[in-house]
């Protein structure tokens, strides 16, 4: 079960989350708040906490246009409350009305160690959306994540989506 709660405004909103799950060993729950606003310049910020120990928080420099195409860089950074791992992350993104290409590149420290690159594209056919997410781990060399979506927009209400997933295949190249 899912309560929701979205405050938006015209530079930025808030939203709060709560949620209760249902589990072998009893009831689970999750709570998690964002906040995002507008900046000077086009840019944005964004802030995401979770209540199981987890927080994020990005800037986005907003729009800037290479050879007569929309284009965004940003940067944010992801951690547990007590800061033992921190994930920083910057990135490029593309957005159209017709496709959506996102590069990103991710480096964390502590137990969970990672340098790695990703790509996700989602392209408009019509009615039809068709999209990839891919992660390559550049210290071990080895794709671990990679999704792929294909969707169908029914009405102005009703999307529709399958997605296949896979992680975590293994976690060194042999």
């Amino acid at each position: 079960m899912a309560i929701k709660m979205n405050v938006p405004h015209r530079r930025g909103g808030v939203e709060a989350n709560h949620y209760v799950y249902s589990t072998i060993e009893g009831p689970s729950f999750m709570n998690e708040q964002r906040a995002w606003m507008s900046l000077p310049g086009n840019r944005s910020m964004y802030l995401k906490v979770h209540t199981n120990n987890y927080m994020k928080f990005q800037l986005d420099n907003g729009t800037t246009r290479f050879f007569g195409k929309p284009f965004s860089f940003y940067a944010g950074i992801s951690s547990p409350h007590n800061f033992k791992y921190l994930s920083t992350r910057v990135g490029l993104r593309h957005i159209s009305k017709t496709d959506h290409v996102d590069f990103r590149l991710k480096l964390a420290t502590g137990n969970k160690s990672e340098f790695s690159i990703a790509a996700r594209t989602l392209y408009k056919l019509g009615k039809f959306r068709i999209g990839e997410v891919a992660m390559l781990d550049i210290y071990s060399m080895v794709l671990n994540h990679f999704n792929a979506l294909v969707g169908y927009k029914v009405d102005d209400k009703v999307d529709l989506f399958f997605r296949a997933e896979h992680t975590q295949h293994r976690r060194s190249n042999p």
